[in-house]
């Protein structure tokens, strides 16, 4: 047996006990699901994302676009709401002739699948060994960050697809893919120009490959519903090539002239790449870009975000919802409430930030305590904590170790900077990033790439990490000092925690990223970056034993330290006057300080326990074994540390989902509405019975599975009109002390007021005034009591003022059987019946009637009979994306058109006498534009990925044809 076919076999072995290896910890991490009726649901895994796409796929197999969501407030669109992913490819799994529970596991798992060979292939790609590749792959998708995404899935569809992107970028902006002739050293600028549009296009050709892995990549992670993420690969590949640009006008300055040609041909097609890797990602994701924009513009976001400039009120609890004050006294109450609403978004799009204290959990798994599934998370009795988005960032004390040892913020020489290729020539000078490879040769990242790709993953793990603090800013830690020394609160003065923040800059600076939310996104880049600087520190130890020395002394150092730590933490634990102000948790009771101690105690002891395996390994097992020991250890260390991430909760048995059926019952509910005893009480099965309450009294999303819409809830956009009408309500409530809005009002707006009570028993609603039968909720209504609305208020800035002039007259809810108020945007609507002023008196014939014949999401069949003329309403909410086929009732065609914004709030139509039929379809406004930018985005891939293959096999056909001919 030859070396290259024992290096295969020796290969092919490694790959097999790697996938093997992967395959046990992965079965070990969801054994309770793969192996049980159980799902890991949890937050809005189990709240939103389950029944949505529970939802979608019952659409799709009726033959139904899944376009529209009349479950969620008073209708919004769905296809536009970027979170549902209805576009995304991935999907089309929940279409699998399997349960819906086995195919919504398998989603999460092939992620988690993809996230891994995404990791494995980033480290390959960066010239790291294969062995040292499957740290990566355990590293990454294990993660604290990453695992905990199972229960937001959009955020592990970002987070698969990510090592993906980065390895395209990296190759985009580093890595020069043709052969690079020599400049002209004299010649005419038309020769010297030639030259460089020549050297730009053979660099373009050759690019082809990472160029669609990035598009592919950034443009999955857009209809996955993740944009956010994209636009963070987006900055990240900007600012790498602004210091490409700097680094190479330096050079440029020490070199002379002579090297400019050649420089500036690099920078000029790193950034034509990334424009074309930028135009590529859009058209690809434009089905879902598109759509969500326009529907972005007219959403509850787009009215507050371009306040966020404003000073912002200091809020400790963005949660709550103080009284609604305003500087001017004078002011109308419904422009309080704007103001307040305002500075509140101010605050939200700082939530979920992660303060500098949690960068511990790096090294010290779970400290701080677990949040779930008891509350022993005894950090909150030491600082006022936030909103967390994951409960625990750690991903293996070894990773961080390794990672720390492998990273580098400058490159040690200038060489190191140039990645040449085996057939390069390395006694040609060659500017930063740009190497000469031999005509024909195949592309290929070079030995340097390791030394670039560390300081690259080092500045983007840290800076991310940076980034991720969102709220907790410098001027946070100014306003604490000064508070502590001198007593003056500058938050009084305008000076917030995030300002001077990188994520601050960034809301400030960026264009349109004031329309995301949530600094902790920030974070996959630091999971990412670790896992790969941790193989590539993997692969230093081996070849220098005096590093692998390093790593054993700060394994010594950092045991200490968690054994100090650990002890000092244990004995304050049982101190008991310590915790005696603790607060509980509204879902999962008091504080467990007894447990807080015992997990605590486990904890230390298991990782010293990994850290004297690792010293044992690196001490007695020689470099060749190091890998598969420290691999092992790995696994132990994640199961052990972060499988209490994966619970296990048996699913809602849904029996049918309404998708064509009665029009959906619409009530109101407090929002986020849990038992009170649970505050007060713990449950081992706590997640279990959020699960099934939520499912009981139709939360969150849970209703469209159940044919209800609670009237207060939110989604990541909501319509500006309901997103006021809510935010006016809730005002309403406040300052008039009533627990429930009046059923009068809610039954003119399609809902009622009705009492939900859990499984247990308690947490019953009661109403102020009791409703009778004649006000129950009418989804069609024909009326002849109309008035106009001025053409003033028709702009989305004049929102506040117009839903509170027709919902909330003189701020109280207006009273049932008043005017409807019409706004004429649609002249052929207007006309229908002649001027409106014409019509006669209320009509008292007992023969008009409106009935719906059929009710679909997004498709609404009704019959209408009118003796005068009037106004049919519907009270589903009104959007750009709905239009109304009218017949008359022999069937006949007579127009179609718009429907009219009735209420501030829903659809209607003037009608002129007679019997009509009329048909209300949805289809979202920008939908065909996006679809067809799409297909070409798509037919261009296509076209790519085969030009080279068949230019290939042209290319092998003809030099056949010639040798046969000689």
């Amino acid at each position: 047996m030859n070396s290259a076919h024992l290096q295969r076999v020796r290969s092919l072995g490694l790959a097999a006990s790697a996938g093997v290896g992967w395959l046990v910890v992965w079965l070990a991490f969801f054994q309770k699901s793969v192996f049980s009726d159980s799902l890991p649901l949890f937050r809005d895994g189990a709240n939103l994302y389950y029944p949505l796409w529970l939802f979608i796929r019952e659409q799709v197999r009726a033959g139904v676009g899944p376009w529209w969501n009349p479950y969620l407030v008073l209708g919004t669109p769905l296809a536009a709401e970027g979170v549902a992913g209805a576009f995304y490819p991935g999907i089309l799994v929940f279409l699998l002739p399997l349960p819906y529970r086995w195919c919504y596991l398998l989603f999460l798992l092939a992620h988690m699948a993809l996230a891994g060979w995404g990791a494995f292939r980033l480290g390959r790609r960066l010239g790291v060994s294969s062995p040292a590749a499957c740290w990566a792959a355990f590293a990454y998708p294990f993660s604290g960050y990453l695992l905990f995404q199972i229960y937001n899935p959009i955020y592990l569809i970002s987070g698969a697809w990510l090592p993906f992107a980065l390895a395209g970028l990296f190759e985009l902006l580093f890595v020069c893919q043709p052969f690079v002739p020599a400049p002209p050293g004299s010649g005419s600028p038309w020769s010297r120009s030639l030259w460089f549009a020549n050297t730009t296009a053979r660099e373009l050709r050759c690019s082809a490959r990472p160029l669609l892995e990035s598009a592919v990549s950034l443009a999955m992670m857009c209809v996955g519903g993740d944009p956010q993420t994209a636009y963070h690969c987006g900055l990240v590949a900007l600012v790498t090539w602004l210091v490409r640009i700097a680094t190479e006008l330096g050079k440029i300055r020490v070199r002379g002239r002579e090297a400019t040609p050649a420089g500036l041909a690099c920078i000029f097609s790193a950034g034509v790449r990334l424009v074309l890797m930028s135009v590529l990602a859009f058209l690809l994701a434009a089905v879902q870009l598109v759509p969500t924009a326009m529907y972005a513009r007219r959403s509850d976001r787009a009215l507050l975000a371009g306040w966020t400039h404003q000073k912002a009120e200091p809020a400790t609890n963005p949660d709550g919802h103080s009284n609604v004050r305003s500087e001017s006294q004078d002011s109308p109450w419904w422009q309080k409430v704007a103001e307040q609403e305002k500075r509140h978004y101010d605050r939200v799009i700082y939530d979920f930030s992660t303060p500098v204290y949690r960068w511990i959990e790096y090294l010290w798994p779970n400290f701080g305590g677990r949040p779930f599934p008891y509350h022993t998370r005894w950090m909150t009795v030491v600082v006022e904590e936030g909103r967390w988005w994951v409960p625990t960032l750690y991903q293996g004390i070894t990773t961080f170790l390794l990672a720390v040892l492998a990273g580098r913020w400058v490159l040690k020489n200038a060489g190191a900077s140039t990645l040449r290729s085996p057939g390069a020539s390395h006694s040609q000078p060659l500017s930063s990033g740009c190497a000469s490879r031999a005509p024909g040769a195949a592309p290929a990242v070079a030995d340097s790439s390791p030394a670039i790709a560390r300081v690259w993953l080092t500045w983007i793990g840290v800076l991310s990490a940076v980034a991720a603090l969102g709220w907790y800013g410098p001027a946070g830690v100014l306003t604490e000092l000064v508070r502590m020394s001198t007593g003056c609160d500058l938050g009084e003065r305008g000076t917030l925690p995030p300002m001077g923040g990188l994520y601050w800059l960034f809301v400030h600076c960026l264009p349109r990223y004031a329309l995301f939310r949530y600094p902790s996104k920030w974070l996959v880049f630091p999971a990412l970056a670790l896992a790969i600087l941790a193989a590539v520190g993997l692969d230093e130890i081996q070849r220098d034993r005096r590093l692998a020395k390093a790593l054993v002394r700060r394994v010594l150092v950092t045991g200490g330290l968690v054994c100090f730590g650990g002890a000092v933490l244990i004995v304050a634990l049982h101190q008991g006057q310590w915790w005696s102000g603790a607060a509980g948790d509204v879902l999962f009771g008091p504080f467990q300080r007894e447990r807080a101690a015992a997990e605590t105690l486990v904890t230390v002891v298991s990782l010293l326990g990994v850290m004297a395996a690792v010293g044992v390994v690196i001490h007695w097992f020689r470099p060749a074994f190091w890998p598969i020991a420290l691999l092992t250890i790995l696994a132990a260390d994640l199961l052990i540390h972060n499988g209490w991430l994966v619970v296990a909760v048996r699913p809602p048995e849904v029996s049918r989902v309404p998708i064509s059926s009665e029009v959906p019952r619409r009530f109101w509910q407090p929002w986020c509405w849990y038992p009170s005893e649970w505050g007060a009480h713990a449950s081992p099965n706590r997640i279990q019975e959020i699960c099934d309450w939520e499912y009981t009294t139709g939360a969150f999303r849970w209703g469209m599975l159940r044919g209800e819409a609670p009237l207060e809830n939110y989604g990541t956009f909501l319509p500006a009109e309901q997103a006021v009408l809510l935010s006016l309500l809730r005002a309403w409530r406040l300052q008039s002390g009533r627990m429930t809005p009046p059923p009068s009002w809610l039954a003119e707006l399609g809902a009622s007021l009705e009492p939900r009570t859990s499984a247990q028993g308690d947490g019953e609603l009661t109403s102020d005034d009791p409703v009778s039968p004649a006000e129950k909720a009418r989804w069609v209504e024909i009326t002849h009591n109309w008035t106009t609305l001025p053409t003033t208020y028709m702009g989305l800035g004049e929102t506040w003022e117009r839903i509170a002039i027709i919902q909330f007259p003189g701020g109280q809810p207006r009273e049932p059987n008043g005017a409807h108020v019409v706004e004429l945007q649609d002249t052929h609507a207007t006309g229908i019946s002649g001027d409106p002023s014409t019509v006669g008196e209320p009509s008292r014939e007992t023969a008009e009637f409106a009935s719906i014949l059929r009710y679909q999401p997004g498709k609404i069949e009704v019959r209408v009979r009118l003796v005068h003329p009037g106004l049919v309403i519907v009270r589903e909410g009104a959007d750009p994306g709905w239009r109304v086929a009218v017949r008359s009732g022999e069937g006949r065609d007579a127009f179609s058109c718009r429907p009219l914004r009735v209420d501030g709030l829903f659809m209607g139509l003037f009608l002129s006498p007679g019997d009509w039929l009329l048909a209300w379809t949805y289809h979202p406004p920008g939908l065909a534009f996006g679809a067809a930018l799409s297909v070409c985005g798509w037919s261009l891939v296509c076209g790519m990925a085969l030009f080279g293959p068949i230019a290939r096999l042209v290319s092998r056909q003809t030099r056949n044809k010639h040798s046969a001919r000689d």
